[in-house]
């Protein structure tokens, strides 16, 4: 990523207010010149809020994630990582492990390293939390499974899920300047996390996800819920349940903008416009936005989009129908959420595929070749000419199959990308 953009997702922080005052888009302001009817159509008369989706729509959005049992969450961890059967002990940080998988291990590793808040270097040894003496790890356990029990408590089921399915650390041992959540607000965060389209996460296999040190948020300002760390403030815990979710999406939504360029390239910000002025954003357009927050950059108009895409897709289509095909076609993949058939019509393009192709180790091979190959059984089924999943299920899965990073699939635009090349 630019390190430029690095920078400015630091310091981009979520302040939403529920009380913020609305935008209205009756007289279309702008000091630019008109908007050409033909391509943003008329003005809105919509008026926003700071959110795009109110606690009630969030509570009954539609297609909600599925919630995984303890037991559904172990047995996740155990099929994906199974013992290797030889019997070897591994030490990680003073704590012995037996048949254990490498990497679950690593996994673990990554759980109880403590790195920096601001570069994610690890810290020097002396600053590093003693596992072993704080919860006595050894001699009776020498399992993940168990370790984890016993560091987290009611929380290890989702602390190792998240870890090990999303690549979100969630560990109060991993990050300087973190503290544990309560379980009401790590309900929200795994909810948060969940309701992420599958395909998104894992990006980086350790992503800061964390609640910030209790007391002192205001470091950020007193108002800030979050930012793009992805860390959470004091403010955040004010707020019901329903918007710290909705925050918890918005920052992951910051992450997946940040990872696959999305919200700085020419095709975004001529949607509403965005035009920079030294550090400065502004629209062009500034009835396209579903949130009044989302009209402060193209960072947050992103997010907010994604947000609304998610929780209240009626309000995107109506503020700015261009934003949400960009999302459609760049993020979901083709998935809808305006009604629950739309969701449920058709499983999400590639997931499938990349959840069966987890389970095979690839070898190298060229990613563009892959795109090639199947980019005309890929695209047939976007456009519906097939209702089939299996041609192009079968081609991504055997040509994956060479390639090393099978995560990098997820890095792609394939709706967008996949018509072009078709």
């Amino acid at each position: 990523m630019n390190p430029k953009k690095i920078i400015i997702l630091f310091f981009s922080v979520f302040s939403l207010n529920s009380q913020a005052d609305s935008i209205d888009g009756n007289t279309c302001p702008t000091t630019f010149p008109p908007l050409d009817p033909h391509v943003h159509g008329t003005c809105s008369t919509r008026e926003v809020d700071g959110w795009t989706a109110t606690t009630e729509q969030i509570k009954r959005m539609n297609c909600p994630p599925e919630i995984p049992s303890a037991q559904q969450m172990y047995q996740y961890v155990e099929d994906r990582f199974p013992s290797p059967g030889n019997n070897k002990t591994t030490t990680i940080k003073g704590i012995d492990f037996e048949d254990e998988n490498p990497e679950l291990l690593k996994h673990f590793e990554d759980l109880i390293t403590k790195r920096t808040f601001i570069f994610d270097s690890e810290m020097p040894e002396d600053k590093q939390d003693n596992i072993q003496s704080i919860y006595e790890i050894n001699p009776s356990c020498k399992k993940v499974k168990c370790a984890i029990q016993k560091m987290f408590g009611a929380q290890a089921a989702r602390t190792l899920f998240l870890k090990t399915k999303y690549g979100l650390n969630i560990s109060n041992h991993a990050w300087q300047l973190s503290s544990r959540p309560t379980n009401k607000e790590m309900n929200d965060l795994f909810l948060g996390a969940l309701t992420m389209p599958d395909h998104l996460l894992p990006m980086d296999g350790n992503k800061r996800y964390t609640r910030f040190s209790r007391n002192s948020g205001a470091v950020f300002g007193d108002r800030v819920l979050a930012n793009a760390t992805i860390s959470f403030f004091d403010f955040w815990e004010t707020f019901p349940s329903e918007h710290r979710q909705y925050a918890a999406f918005h920052e992951l939504a910051h992450y997946t903008a940040g990872e696959l360029d999305l919200d700085e390239n020419d095709e975004w910000l001529k949607l509403s416009g965005w035009v920079q002025f030294g550090d400065e954003w502004e629209p062009q357009f500034p009835n396209t936005f579903p949130s009044q927050y989302g009209a402060t950059n193209p960072h947050e108009d992103f997010a907010e989009a994604m947000s609304a895409y998610r929780y209240n897709p009626s309000l995107l289509l109506e503020m700015s129908p261009e934003k949400y095909d960009y999302l459609r076609e760049n993020v979901f993949l083709g998935i809808e959420y305006s009604s629950t058939d739309l969701c449920n019509k058709k499983p999400p393009i590639i997931t499938h595929a990349i959840e069966q192709i987890k389970t095979r180790p690839p070898k190298k091979s060229d990613m563009k070749s892959i795109l090639d190959m199947c980019a005309k059984p890929t695209a047939e089924y976007i456009l519906g000419k097939t209702n089939a999943p299996d041609t192009y299920h079968k081609c991504l899965i055997d040509s994956a199959k060479k390639y090393e990073l099978v995560m990098a699939l997820t890095n792609l635009y394939p709706a967008n990308k996949v018509l072009q090349t078709a």
